[in-house]
């Protein structure tokens, strides 16, 4: 297909990886030179000689398909967890789930196989029903609403804490083996959390790990860790909470499971992953780069997942120290995403939408470039959220707190097509690169912003509140 960038010369892209040239003959020489005999890997989406792809089964995938059983169990969530690293299923079509090597070649893919067009688009993406609440709050009700419709009310909230302190305790202190240290995360402890869906994550350190021996540690914990999953699942079952929790499917890398309060008779979606500590609690600047550079320098996507779930205290450190006026709005920026989108179906069953945590970080950000206002209009605020994904092609976001701008790593995601959201936990990982559907949410963000809840509404500086 020919396109004309801003420079006027038709480019004609490579259907298989993306590349554009010049002409339609340099378009066949290099089909025929570069893809000519392959096929494509069903289980990585690597393209490779078709003589060859017994040779590649064997080396590349010897060992357990870790990413098809996280899949597996991921209908249960949802989305993965955030602070795994990024899965490139941006490049995966939402249909067929085959990979190409770009972005464009593989919704040039959806348009023609699956002819995937915007009328599609909107049949597949959009949930608006009578009682949306975009249909009925009016802008200055907004913030009441998310008081009391979207927070855990005070009372139960007190409840879930004693609970899962209960939980917690049992965890560090009644395992068959040692934890010597315990980070919680999920959006409950990031105070982000909805009344309708609140998760809890525990991560267990069940060794330590030097700055010089992490790789050791890495192997040592691969090794052990299916004994210590197992270990945990049964010990749960044999606790005096075991009528409190309902188990899902687990993952490699975590025991996944419902608990319910009963005194708030709250459901909780909790995973609990063993790992290693790479970092201790309070990780130095040169603790942090050292890890990084660990992560960047590893290969294999299980292994960078390891590294990288010792990551979650930043993270959640990063967004539990926001204002509760910011949390409020990530709550509704929340909700609108369970309320406005349609679930996946059988035309589009690969469709991953991007992560809660994205859309934290992208509204936090929203906030920071509005000048950190405090005292806002709800409505003025969430609508420039919305503006902020209609225009999903110009995000380019980072922060430097734990790592530096110069980096080489940073530099080169940050220069990556567009929408870039990279984590400020991890610089290797653009988290926007774990959805392959931001067309749709543009679509339902456009859509949102012509509903009742946004008429009327003209003032924008800072969102201030009139006086």
């Amino acid at each position: 297909m020919a396109t004309s960038p801003r420079g006027g010369i038709k480019l004609y892209y490579c259907p298989r990886c993306g590349k554009g040239f010049a002409s339609k003959t340099a378009t066949l020489q290099h089909l025929r030179g570069k893809h000519e005999g392959c096929v494509q890997c069903d289980r990585c989406g690597k393209e490779v000689k078709r003589t060859l792809m017994k040779q590649h089964l064997k080396e590349a995938h010897i060992t357990e398909d870790i990413k098809s059983s996280d899949e597996k169990s991921r209908p249960n969530r949802g989305e993965a967890p955030a602070y795994f690293v990024a899965s490139q299923t941006s490049v995966t079509c939402r249909m067929c789930a085959q990979s190409f090597g770009s972005v464009h070649s593989r919704e040039q893919h959806e348009r023609e196989v699956h002819l995937f067009n915007t009328s599609l688009r909107g049949a597949l993406a959009l949930r608006m029903t009578n009682d949306n609440f975009l249909d009925n709050v009016r802008p200055a009700g907004l913030s009441e609403y998310v008081r009391s419709s979207l927070q855990l009310p005070f009372d139960g909230d007190m409840g879930c804490q004693q609970e899962l302190d209960k939980l917690f305790h049992f965890l560090k202190h009644k395992l068959p083996f040692p934890v010597h240290r315990i980070v919680k995360g999920g959006s409950y402890i990031k105070g982000t959390d909805l009344a309708s869906r609140c998760d809890v994550d525990f991560v267990l350190f069940v060794k330590g790990s030097s700055l010089h021996d992490q790789i050791t540690s890495l192997k040592e914990h691969q090794k052990d860790s299916r004994n210590v999953l197992q270990n945990i699942q049964i010990s749960l079952k044999k606790s005096d909470m075991a009528n409190q929790i309902l188990m899902e499917n687990s993952t490699p890398f975590a025991i996944r499971f419902q608990f319910k309060c009963y005194k708030s008779r709250h459901m909780h979606l909790v995973d609990v992953m063993p790992s290693f500590d790479t970092l201790g609690p309070s990780p130095s600047k040169e603790t942090r780069r050292i890890l990084y550079r660990q992560i960047e320098g590893t290969k294999d996507p299980p292994d960078r997942q390891h590294f990288s779930v010792s990551l979650m205290q930043l993270q959640v450190q990063f967004v539990k120290v926001r204002p509760a006026c910011v949390k409020d709005l990530i709550r509704l920026v929340k909700h609108w995403k369970l309320t406005s989108f349609a679930p996946p179906s059988a035309d589009n069953s690969n469709r991953r939408l991007p992560s809660s945590y994205t859309l934290e970080l992208i509204t936090i950000h929203v906030w920071e470039r509005a000048g950190h206002p405090i005292n806002f209009s709800m409505a003025q605020a969430f609508r420039a959220v919305l503006q902020n994904l209609v225009s999903y092609r110009e995000i380019c976001i980072a922060w430097f707190d734990n790592y530096e701008r110069s980096w080489p790593v940073v530099q080169k995601i940050l220069k990556r097509p567009r929408p870039v959201v990279l984590d400020p936990a991890n610089p290797t990982n653009n988290l926007c690169e774990t959805s392959n559907a931001w067309d749709e949410v543009a679509h339902v963000a456009r859509h949102s912003l012509l509903k009742p809840l946004f008429h009327g509404l003209r003032t924008e500086e800072c969102w201030k509140m009139p006086e």
